[in-house]
C-alpha cells in the first residue's frame, strides 16, 4: 500500500461540504476519495460521494474566506460529475493535502488565486477593438451639456407623488432562484466559515451560486417559476383596499413639506406598551454583560445578549415569556382605562 509522507495510508477531514449540498466526512486513501453527508435520513440529493482513484485528472484549490475549497476533476470514462467541489478545509491545510494526493493519486493540487479562480470576462473581437479605435479617431471632442432645472413640485404634485403604503396582506413576491439557494445554503457557508462578516458571507453564497452546474441550477430555476405561479394565482383574487386619497382632501392644512402628513404627537399620558420576553430579558441582565465585556460595541452587546437569550432553557424560556404575557395583560388593562377616561374628558 502507498502512504503519505507523514506514514500515514488514510487522511480524513470532518465538517466538509459537497457543494450545494450538507456538510459531512471527507476521506482520501489509496483506493478512492469518499465524502459522506453527516446528516442521516436527510432530504439533500446527495449523501455521499465515491470517487476511484483511477478515475482522477486533476485538483485544484482556492480561498474563499477563511477556508479553503477544493474542486477535483474526473475522466469522462468514469462517468461521474466532471469537476465536484467540496468546501470548508482549514486553510494551514493545503498542503497536508497537497501531500496526500500527490502520494495517492500522483496528482498535483494546482493553487488558484482568486483572480484566476474568477469568471474570466468576454473578450472582445479584434473587430470589436479596430472599431473602438475608429471611433476614437473620429469622434469630436464633446460640448458642455446644457445644466437644465428641475420644475419644482407643487403640494398637490408631491403628495400625488408621494411613496404608497404596502398593504400587509398583499400576497408575498415570489422568490428568485438566488434567494432560494441563499435560504438553503446560507446556514451551511456560515457554520464553515464562523467568523465571515455578513458581507463575506453574501461572497462566499454568491459565488458558490455561480459555480452550479445547469442542472444543479435547475433545482432552484423550478422552485422560482413554482413560487411565481403561486403569486400570479394569488394575485389574480386579491382585492386592493379603499384608498386613502379621499380622507387626506378633508385634512385641515396639517401637512409638512412635499404635502407629507405630520406625525401626531403621542400622548405622554398613554400607557406604555407591553415588552416582548427578549426585551425584558435584555434589561434585566445587560448592564451586567457591559460589565462583563467592556470592550464590546452597541451592537455587539446586543448580538452578545442575543445569544444568551438563544441558549436559554426551556424552564429559563417559559419563566421570561410569563413575564411577557404578564406585561402584556397590563397594558391592555391600562389602556382600556385610558381609552374610557379620554372619552369621558371629549364628552
Amino acid at each position: 500500500r502507498k502512504m503519505a509522507s507523514s506514514g500515514q495510508t488514510r487522511v480524513v477531514w470532518r465538517h466538509i461540504g459537497l457543494h450545494g449540498h450538507s456538510v459531512g466526512t471527507f476521506t482520501a486513501d489509496i483506493a478512492a476519495i469518499q465524502w459522506k453527508s453527516a446528516i442521516v435520513g436527510s432530504e439533500d440529493v446527495s449523501t455521499s460521494r465515491l470517487i476511484p482513484a483511477k478515475s482522477l485528472e486533476g485538483a485544484k484549490w482556492t480561498v474563499f474566506g477563511r477556508s479553503g475549497h477544493l474542486r477535483v476533476q474526473t475522466s469522462k470514462e468514469s462517468g461521474l460529475k466532471h469537476e465536484m467541489r467540496f468546501d470548508g478545509f482549514p486553510q494551514g491545510d493545503f498542503d497536508k493535502l497537497k501531500q496526500a494526493l500527490q502520494d495517492f493519486y500522483n496528482v498535483t493540487l494546482e493553487k488558484l488565486s482568486m483572480s484566476s479562480a474568477a469568471i474570466p470576462k468576454k473578450r472582445k473581437s479584434q473587430e470589436d477593438e479596430e472599431d473602438d479605435d475608429e471611433e476614437d479617431e473620429e469622434d469630436p471632442p464633446l460640448k458642455p451639456k446644457k445644466e437644465t432645472k428641475k420644475p419644482k413640485l407643487s403640494a398637490d404634485s408631491a403628495k400625488s407623488t408621494s411613496k404608497k403604503r404596502k398593504d400587509p396582506n398583499a400576497p408575498k413576491k415570489g422568490a428568485s432562484a438566488y434567494m432560494f439557494f441563499v435560504k438553503k445554503n446560507r446556514a451551511r457557508v456560515k457554520a464553515m466559515n464562523p467568523d465571515a462578516t455578513f458581507g463575506e458571507l453574501a461572497k462566499l453564497v454568491a459565488g458558490q451560486f455561480k459555480e452550479l452546474s445547469p442542472d444543479e441550477k435547475k433545482v432552484y430555476q423550478d422552485m422560482e417559476k413554482k413560487d411565481k405561479a403561486r403569486y400570479k394565482e394569488e394575485m389574480s383574487t386579491y382585492v386592493k383596499p379603499a384608498s386613502d386619497d379621499d380622507d387626506d382632501d378633508d385634512d385641515d392644512g396639517d401637512t409638512g413639506k412635499g404635502g407629507k402628513k405630520k406625525r401626531k404627537k403621542k400622548d405622554p399620558n398613554a400607557p406604555k406598551r407591553g415588552m416582548s420576553a427578549f426585551m425584558l430579558y435584555s434589561n434585566a441582565i445587560r448592564a451586567r454583560v457591559k460589565e462583563e465585556n467592556p470592550e464590546l460595541s452597541f451592537g455587539g452587546l446586543a448580538k452578545e445578549i442575543s445569544q444568551k437569550f438563544k441558549q436559554l432553557s426551556d424552564e429559563e424560556r417559559a419563566k421570561w415569556d410569563k413575564k411577557a404575557a404578564a406585561d402584556k395583560a397590563r397594558y391592555l388593562s391600562e389602556m382600556a382605562a385610558y381609552k374610557a377616561k379620554k372619552a369621558g374628558d371629549d364628552d
